[in-house]
């Protein structure tokens, strides 16, 4: 998890959910996927989205180590990290936009910021289907 001995992923199933990666996110570990055969080509479109955008992040902090954590919001919503090289990773849980430092975090959304790099920022979301 903090990249100096050993590989530390999250569990599957914590309340912060599963399918939006804001921890991989948050704490720069690398993603986990846990999929049957058959939900293999329905899932491959997100896991290649959630290797587009966490790929850039992990080949960033793979040598660094986090140096401060901080919740910024009341309701713990709101956190972010910063690493050693100057990465700083900004992820709102929360239902509506949060600002900090100057910049929008959108609900459900995060903000990562590398040297050198442009800042990528966005959202998760999930489709629903109805069938009738």
């Amino acid at each position: 998890m903090y990249h100096d001995c050993i590989v530390g992923y999250w569990q599957h199933g914590t309340p912060s959910g599963r399918e939006d990666h804001a921890n991989h996110m948050l704490y720069a570990q690398p993603s986990s996927w846990f999929v049957e055969y058959d939900q293999f080509e329905y899932m491959k479109p997100l896991i290649v989205d959630a290797y587009k955008l966490l790929g850039p992040l992990h080949e960033n902090t793979a040598h660094s180590a986090m140096v401060d954590h901080q919740v910024l919001s009341d309701d713990f919503m709101t956190q972010k990290s910063a690493f050693d090289n100057g990465t700083q990773v900004w992820v709102n849980y929360g239902l509506t936009t949060f600002e900090s430092e100057g910049s929008s975090i959108p609900a459900k959304g995060f903000r990562i910021v590398m040297n050198g790099k442009e800042v990528t920022t966005g959202a998760f979301y999930r489709n629903y289907f109805l069938h009738k």
